[in-house]
């Protein structure tokens, strides 16, 4: 299920950069880029957390995407160059190298245990 989501998120991070930088302002941008900004963050830095409830996994990303987002504002606000633009940016390059990071992991752990669960010696 998880490996799911991560594939979902990372398509969702390529379609908000899609319309993060159109210059249209559509129902279908404000929906995904808010979705985006509400979710995926928070999802991408909470790949170590092992949890078989979605509920709490959402709630946990949700809370920690807000955080994220507000970290990204102010340090860009401390630097003095934050636009929208620029948070979007910060946003996307940590959420997409989050999703990476699980999918690899992911990846990683499929080739070095074998479904009995036995350690592969040839990939140690």
């Amino acid at each position: 299920m998880k490996q799911r989501a991560v594939t979902l998120s990372l398509v969702w991070c390529a379609l908000t950069a899609v319309l993060a930088v159109s210059d249209g302002v559509t129902p279908a941008r404000v929906v995904v880029v808010a979705g985006f900004l509400l979710f995926v963050p928070g999802f991408a830095v909470s790949g170590g957390v092992t949890l078989d409830d979605w509920k709490t996994l959402f709630t946990l990303a949700v809370g920690l995407s807000i955080t994220i987002d507000m970290i990204v504002s102010q340090g860009l606000v401390w630097v003095g160059a934050w636009s929208a633009g620029h948070a979007m940016a910060v946003l996307l390059a940590v959420s997409i190298a989050g999703l990476t990071l699980q999918r690899v992991r992911r990846h990683d752990r499929a080739r070095t245990v074998e479904p009995d669960g036995a350690q592969n010696p040839g990939h140690s």
